[in-house]
């Protein structure tokens, strides 16, 4: 199923891909998927396109799933996978632990790359990070060039 939220504010820019993790999250804890809207074109659409309410599919006994594209400027792309937490099944040994601190939900990271500018990869990612080292690439000089050399866009 594919839904969308620039149909419900726009298009956020930098925020797009935290606007959709948060319609996912929401959609995942509601347990129905809302509609994009503003899609007129019916021929146009594919017939996975959420265009009203549904519930969250039946996952019979398994958990939530569902996976965030952003697709970023200048090639700057993401992907995610989001995967419900399911408390751990009880066994059948009674024990009673209290413990001192507020027990964290678990996050599993199962796997994660990524590319930014001339950065290929984590490592050299976090080697950016700790060294102050620089990982932009300039963009092509005509990449900007339907704006002319009006200066307000770039202030």
């Amino acid at each position: 199923l594919f839904g969308s939220t620039k149909g419900n504010f726009g298009h956020t820019l930098v925020a797009a891909g935290f606007a959709g993790m948060c319609k996912l999250l929401l959609s995942m804890e509601k347990g129905q998927i809302p509609p994009t809207p503003g899609l007129d074109d019916e021929s146009a659409m594919d017939k996975n396109v959420v265009k009203e309410v549904i519930p969250w599919p039946d996952t019979k006994g398994d958990v939530k799933r569902g996976a965030l594209s952003a697709f970023g400027f200048g090639g700057t792309n993401g992907h995610a996978v989001f995967e419900e937490y399911a408390p751990e099944k009880k066994s059948s040994i009674l024990a009673v632990v209290k413990p001192s601190t507020p027990v964290m939900p678990k996050l599993a990271i199962i796997g994660m790359d990524c590319h930014f500018g001339t950065l290929n990869g984590l490592s050299s990612f976090e080697r950016a990070l700790y060294n102050v080292d620089n990982g932009a690439c300039l963009f092509p000089e005509k990449r900007w060039r339907f704006m002319g050399s009006d200066q307000k866009f770039f202030s």
